[in-house]
């Protein structure tokens, strides 16, 4: 099934907790922020093209719940599961590895 646009450009919770996986692999600990769009910010800011929805485990480590968000065409878009073949950058952000 194509998928045009539209169907993906869901937007994630407010609320939610978010990593962005490439400050934390550049940083050596979880970057995490609270909300969707101060996700967006704070990744477009630093370059970064990935965010993951996260829930916090014992307070501290963040665990993906699955649905992750690519800077693509300068949009952010959600990954479908099914186009990924794991959890790292380089799928998320729809590029080969």
């Amino acid at each position: 099934m194509k998928r045009n646009g539209k169907q993906n450009q869901q937007r994630g919770n407010q609320n939610g907790l978010y990593e962005l996986p490439e400050l934390s692999e550049r940083y050596g600990a979880f970057v995490t922020v609270q909300g969707f769009e101060q996700a967006r910010i704070a990744a477009q800011k630093s370059g970064a093209s990935v965010i993951w929805e996260v829930e916090r485990v014992m307070g501290i480590i963040p665990v993906a719940t699955g649905n992750i968000w690519a800077l693509i065409d300068d949009a952010w878009v959600k990954v479908p599961d099914d186009y990924r073949c794991c959890n790292c950058a380089e799928c998320a952000a729809a590029t080969k590895h």
